[in-house]
C-alpha cells in the first residue's frame, strides 16, 4: 500500500512542444511454458535490430540495455552469430563495456604473451596463449585451430623470422621503444580498428615509465593488477549499436532502445544478498550494537523483521527506479522482452507487466488501457518513425595504420642555452649571444628598480657567471639611466610596460616589437639592437609597429631605434 499511494498521483507530463511528435513502443511477451524466457529473446532480437536499423536510424543511435556483463556477452554473441550467418550487406558494429577493455583487444593481448613469452620462453601457459591469439591476429595460417594446443608445436614454428631473429636485441630495449617494435614485426599495426587499443596502451607505458624506470616484469605485473582492465573512450563517430548496462545508460540518451531481458526480480531475496547487518534493539543481544544474519523469508517471523522489511522495502525502491532509468532512455523507440508465465503475487518485472496490462489508469495524460493495445503476444503503442538516410560521416583523423619508425631512435634535442655562455676569458663567443643576453635581461626590466631582481634571474638561470653579474648590473642602470632613455624605464606608474607582447596583424602575420611604452592615447614602441651596424630593414621593422599601433587606436606613435653597443638612438619618421 506504501508504494501504490507513493505514486498515486505520479503522471507524465509530456512538453507542449514535444506533444505529437511520434514514437513507438513494441513490448512482446515470451511465455515461459515454451522454453526459456532468454533462449527465445535471443532468437528473435536480430529481426528487432534490423527493425530499427531499416527505419534509417544509424547503428550508432541504438543501445541494448543490459542488466549484467553476462548478458551483454549473451547479447553480442547472438548478434554477431546473426551478421555470419546471414552474410548482411552492411556490417554490424557492436560495442561494449568489455570491448573498450585494452585486455579484450586481440592485438595488445598478442603483445602481452609476446612479452611474457620474452621473459619466460618456457611459460607452457603463455606459449599456448600465445599461438591463440597470433591464429586470431591472421599471424598463423595454414595450421588447424586444433593444433594449437599441441605442446609439440612450438611458438617458435609460428612467429615472424624477423621477430625470432631479433628477440637478443629485443629485450635490451626500452619497454616503449620494445612495443613500438613489436607492432612493427608483428605487423599489428594495419589494421585501424586495433589502433586505439595499441596508442592507449603506449600511453599506459608512457605514464608508467614517468613515474621511474620499467622493465618487462614490472609492466606484465602492472598489467595483471589494473592495466588490463583499463578502457579506451568511446567515440560517438564509430557509429556502433551500444550494448550498455543499465546503470552506466544513466543520463544518456538514444533514438532506439532494446531491453531485452525485462525480468529481474522486484525485490531482494537471498540470491542477492546472503548476510544482512541488524541493529540488535529490543532483542535480547542489546549488547551487541549489530549482529549478521542469513537474509531469508524466515527474519520475517523474528524479533528482526524490522531489518528484514527495511531491506525488502529498499529492493523494491531500487528495482522501481531502475525501470525508470531503463525504459526513459529511449527518444523514438522502446522495444521490450518481457516473459510471460502464470504465478501469484508480484516477484519480477515480468509480473509487474502482466499486472497492469488490464489496469485502467486514473490520472491523465496517459494511453489508456494497455491490453487494448496488445495483439497476440505484441503489445504495440505508436508508430514507427521513418528517418531519411544519414550522411555519410568521415572522420578525417581517422588513422588507417600505426606508424612506427625504427630507424634513428633517439630523439636529437638542439639546446640554445649554450649561446648564452662566455668562453674562459669572460669573452661571448658571438655578437648574437651577447644581444640575446641583453634581450632576455631586458625583458625582465620594466623600472631601473627591477635591475638588481632581473640580473639576479639570470645567474640563477646559468645564463650569467657571478663574476660578471656586479658590472652588468651597473652598466644596465648606467645606459638606462640616461635622460633620452630614463622615459622607457618610468619609474612612476603612469606608463603601460609591454615587453615582447605579440601583436596580431591579419591571417597569419604576428609582430612582436621589444618594448611598448603606452601613457594615455601615446605609444612608444622601441627596439634594441645589439650588433655593429644599422640596416635598412631594422627601420622597416619599426615602421610596421608603428602602423600596427595606430591601427589599434593610438593618436600618438613615436618609434626609437636603439643600438646599445654603438650607443646610439634613431628616431623613426612614420611613412
Amino acid at each position: 500500500m506504501r508504494f501504490r499511494s507513493a505514486w498515486k498521483d505520479v503522471v507524465q507530463q509530456v512538453p507542449q512542444k514535444l506533444q505529437g511528435t511520434g514514437g513507438r513502443v513494441r513490448a512482446e511477451m515470451f511465455d515461459t511454458g515454451e522454453g526459456p524466457f532468454r533462449e527465445q529473446v535471443l532468437q528473435v532480437l536480430p529481426s528487432w535490430v534490423d527493425e530499427i536499423l531499416d527505419t534509417g536510424i544509424e547503428a550508432g543511435e541504438i543501445a541494448i540495455l543490459v542488466r549484467t556483463r553476462k548478458e551483454g556477452v549473451e547479447v553480442a554473441n547472438r548478434l554477431l552469430e546473426h551478421a555470419r550467418s546471414a552474410g548482411k550487406k552492411r556490417p554490424l558494429r557492436l560495442v561494449s563495456n568489455d570491448s573498450l577493455l585494452l585486455g579484450y583487444n586481440s592485438a595488445v593481448s598478442l603483445l602481452i604473451c609476446v612479452l611474457r613469452y620474452l621473459l619466460h620462453p618456457g611459460h607452457e601457459i603463455n606459449n599456448a596463449l600465445l599461438k591463440y591469439q597470433a591464429y586470431q591476429s591472421g599471424l598463423i595460417s595454414g595450421i588447424d585451430s586444433g593444433r594449437l594446443l599441441d605442446q609439440h608445436l612450438a611458438p617458435e614454428n609460428v612467429l615472424p623470422e624477423d621477430f625470432l631473429g631479433q628477440q637478443e636485441l629485443l629485450r635490451q630495449l626500452p619497454l616503449f621503444e620494445l612495443i613500438e617494435s613489436l607492432i612493427d614485426l608483428l605487423g599489428l599495426g594495419l589494421r585501424a580498428d586495433d589502433l586505439p587499443y595499441l596508442q592507449a596502451l603506449q600511453d599506459m607505458v608512457i605514464d608508467l615509465q614517468r613515474r621511474g624506470n620499467l622493465g618487462i616484469g614490472e609492466f606484465l605485473d602492472h598489467w595483471e593488477q589494473t592495466g588490463s582492465g583499463k578502457s579506451i573512450a568511446f567515440s560517438e563517430a564509430s557509429n556502433a549499436i551500444r550494448i550498455i548496462t543499465i546503470h552506466k545508460a544513466k543520463g544518456l540518451e538514444f533514438k532506439a532502445v532494446v531491453i531485452p531481458f525485462c525480468d529481474w526480480d522486484l525485490t531482494t531475496d537471498a540470491r542477492n544478498i546472503n548476510i544482512l547487518w541488524c541493529p540488535t534493539k529490543g532483542t535480547p543481544l542489546e549488547r551487541i550494537p549489530v549482529v549478521p544474519l542469513r537474509f531469508s523469508s524466515k527474519l520475517a517471523a523474528t524479533l528482526f523483521s524490522g531489518a528484514y522489511y527495511t531491506e525488502r522495502m529498499k529492493g523494491f525502491m531500487d528495482r522501481l527506479n531502475l525501470m525508470y532509468v531503463a525504459y526513459t532512455r529511449a527518444r523514438d523507440m522502446l522495444y521490450l522482452g518481457i516473459p510471460r508465465r502464470e504465478t501469484k503475487g508480484l516477484k519480477s518485472t515480468g509480473d509487474l507487466w502482466q499486472a497492469i496490462l488490464p489496469l485502467e489508469p486514473e490520472q491523465q495524460p496517459c494511453t489508456g488501457v494497455l491490453a487494448g493495445s496488445l495483439k497476440g503476444t505484441v503489445l504495440s503503442l505508436g508508430e514507427m518513425p521513418a528517418y531519411g538516410p544519414a550522411p555519410e560521416r568521415k572522420d578525417p583523423w581517422r588513422f588507417q595504420t600505426y606508424p612506427v619508425n625504427r630507424g634513428g631512435r633517439q630523439l636529437k634535442i638542439h639546446l640554445r642555452s649554450d649561446q648564452y655562455f662566455l668562453d674562459e676569458e669572460g669573452v661571448y663567443r658571438t655578437g648574437r649571444m651577447y644581444g640575446n643576453l641583453m634581450h632576455r635581461l631586458f625583458s625582465l626590466i620594466d623600472t631601473v628598480d627591477d635591475v638588481d631582481h632581473a640580473v639576479a634571474q639570470l645567474r640563477r638561470e646559468g645564463l650569467l657567471p657571478d663574476k660578471e653579474s656586479t658590472a652588468m648590473r651597473a652598466h644596465v642602470r648606467e645606459i638606462i639611466g640616461r635622460k633620452e632613455v630614463s622615459a622607457w624605464f618610468p619609474r612612476s606608474g603612469s606608463a603601460s610596460i609591454f615587453k615582447e607582447r605579440s601583436l596580431l596583424c591579419g591571417p597569419g602575420e604576428v609582430l612582436r616589437p621589444d618594448r611598448v611604452v603606452v601613457e594615455g592615447e601615446k605609444a612608444t614602441v622601441i627596439d634594441f639592437k645589439f650588433g655593429e651596424s644599422e640596416r635598412a630593414s631594422h627601420h622597416q621593422q619599426v615602421d610596421e609597429y608603428m602602423k600596427q599601433l595606430s591601427l589599434m587606436g593610438f593618436k600618438q606613435v613615436e618609434g626609437f631605434l636603439w643600438y646599445v653597443v654603438l650607443d646610439r638612438i634613431k628616431k623613426i619618421a612614420a611613412s
